[in-house]
């Protein structure tokens, strides 16, 4: 079979043969509950609300109750080659614009006052959660309107 278009965009990027170069690690401690942060769940942070900024390849471990590593993630730039990062942006366009239920905390949590004006009366909007309103009643017409 002969290769598509956009097969050909596709290739494996090379291993590096620079091994040798030991990764940083940072190791962590838990100072907000699971609790408090369940409760900023949608919210923003910006970089004042971080002790560090991590912008460099490193390994982030946590100490668990038995005193062992655990990692919560490993953070390494430029892995992928631009060609592939350009073929998935292109290819993922599409079905990052559908809406989903699950992708409303990413936007926050629903504040009326940036609603806009043809729905911003917490007596209007219908299947609201703390991040996605479902549907509203028009206040012109006072029917009920999806919202896309």
């Amino acid at each position: 079979m002969g290769q598509t278009k956009k097969n050909k965009k596709i290739k494996m990027a090379k291993k590096s043969k620079n091994i040798s170069n030991k990764i940083p690690e940072i190791i962590v401690k838990k100072i907000l509950t699971d609790k408090y942060m369940k409760n900023k769940e949608g919210d923003y942070f910006d970089n004042k609300h971080y002790d560090k900024i991590i912008d460099y390849d490193c390994d982030v471990y946590r100490i668990d109750e038995n005193n062992n590593k655990k990692i919560l993630l490993k953070f390494r730039k430029n892995v992928f080659p631009k060609h592939l990062t350009d073929c998935a942006l292109d290819n993922l366009t599409a079905a990052a614009k559908k809406t989903h239920d699950n992708r409303g905390a990413a936007a926050g949590r629903i504040n009326l006052k940036k609603m806009p004006s043809y729905a911003n009366l917490a007596s209007q909007l219908i299947g609201r959660n703390k991040f996605r309103v479902k549907w509203y009643k028009s206040k012109k017409t006072g029917k009920i309107v999806k919202i896309v």
